[in-house]
């Protein structure tokens, strides 16, 4: 695991940060990995997506039962349901609703969760103001950009801090870098701060957004 400044670039802010973890086993042993004398809250909205009928099947085993229905989670990325399980849209609703919790609670706090991959997917989407087709390109593309790929022990850090060295916070999240714990130098799976913007259209920037989808329906020429 990444040794604590690696983590914060802050100094010891341990005093000063909120620990989450989803109840599930594995993120409790992930908590327990990182070797932190701290106290972690369990929440039930960070637990992993419900996969229905495809869960507790091996990788074999959901590609000879579940290939067609599995092919959709990319390609219908935010709305598709699994069979019995639950989309990443509904995974979203309850992570907005932990969010507002966070804003509330631990508004002057830093902030580490311990959660699961496909809810880091709705994180990401959550708090990078993703389209529906954004999030559906970038699980289809996570094999070949390593940089964004969702993995073991991957941490996603989210900032407030404006630059790296100044005490000036935005009033929302502003900066997001992913680190490979395990190669936390390597260039190829490790991204630096990247910029977050809060998505917004102008009615130029609209219709070249709606452009790049196919229409079903035309007026008459």
């Amino acid at each position: 695991m990444l040794e604590r400044a690696r983590i914060f670039d802050h100094g010891d802010v341990y005093d000063n940060t909120q620990f989450f973890m989803s109840p599930y086993v594995r993120t409790m042993e992930t908590a327990l990995e990182l070797g932190l004398s701290v106290q972690w809250r369990p929440d039930a909205r960070l637990c992993e997506r419900n996969w229905g009928t495809v869960d507790n099947l091996t990788y074999d085993e959901h590609m000879k039962l579940f290939k067609e229905l599995l092919a959709r989670r990319e390609s219908d990325a935010l709305f598709w349901t699994p069979r019995d399980g639950e989309s990443i849209l509904q995974v979203v609703m309850r992570l907005r609703q932990f969010s507002d919790m966070l804003v509330r609670q631990c508004g002057q706090s830093h902030v580490y969760i311990s959660t699961h991959g496909e809810v880091i997917w709705g994180l990401r989407s959550l708090y990078e103001y993703w389209m529906p087709d954004e999030l559906a390109d970038r699980m289809a593309s996570e094999d070949k950009e390593p940089q964004n790929k969702i993995f073991n022990c991957r941490v996603i850090q989210y900032s407030r801090q404006i630059h790296n060295d100044s005490p000036e916070l935005d009033d929302h999240i502003c900066r997001v870098r992913m680190i490979n714990t395990q190669k936390p130098d390597d260039p190829k799976s490790n991204l630096d701060w990247q910029p977050v913007r809060r998505r917004e259209f102008d009615p130029e920037q609209l219709r070249a957004y709606v452009d790049r989808f196919k229409h079903f329906l035309r007026e008459p020429v």
